[in-house]
């Protein structure tokens, strides 16, 4: 029921006196939350949905040390993806906007669109087309998903168009033959998001 209604309300206490329309704010970290606070209630987890929200920051700024890692060591073993984990989750900026209570959208984004772009990453190596085609889509729902949290996270769509078009020129033609498909189907899913 106020999953539906939240794009027609307006905030009067935002931008008085004309108030702030949801419809054209980034609402994915609203129904993300909100999804997730149902799913533990389900579950059987008591907790306030103050309670929830406050203490929800504080998990996604630990988890987003794996993709952190996963990308590193991807791209130069396990020691950059260690060195690479240790360094953000001891960046101050990173630590103040991942607390406890620091219910924002930077956290998620980062967590969502570094996921995408680890995908993105892996889908470069994968020889199986069927495994490529799904890194594909994973990595255009997630990085499309980081979209919807954060207007901010964009510029990943930048960094992965240069990937898409510095790539080809830098493989064999089989080999960048065998990418656009994927990449096509990336693109769908980023936009579908």
């Amino acid at each position: 029921h106020a999953l539906l209604e939240f794009p027609s309300k307006i905030d009067t206490k935002f931008w008085y006196p004309e108030g702030r329309s949801f419809a054209n704010s980034f609402a994915g970290l609203y129904y993300f939350s909100a999804f997730l606070y149902l799913i533990l209630t389900h579950l059987g987890v008591h907790i306030s949905l103050f309670g929830f929200l406050a203490i929800l920051p504080a998990f996604i700024g630990a988890a987003i040390v794996i993709p952190v890692f996963l990308i590193g060591k991807k791209i130069g073993g396990y020691f950059t993806g260690a060195l690479a984990a240790i360094i953000t989750s001891v960046i101050p900026g990173f630590m103040a906007r991942s607390s406890f209570g620091w219910y924002d959208n930077e956290p998620f984004a980062l967590l969502f669109g570094l996921s995408g772009i680890f995908f993105v990453i892996c889908m470069f190596d994968e020889e199986d087309g069927r495994r490529r085609i799904l890194l594909s889509i994973l990595g255009g729902l997630f990085i499309g998903f980081a979209n919807s949290i954060w207007g901010g996270a964009r510029i990943l769509n930048g960094v992965v168009g240069l990937l898409f078009l510095i790539t080809p020129l830098l493989i064999s033609p089989s080999h960048s033959y065998k990418l656009i498909k994927p990449i096509f189907i990336f693109a769908l899913f980023e936009i579908f998001i």
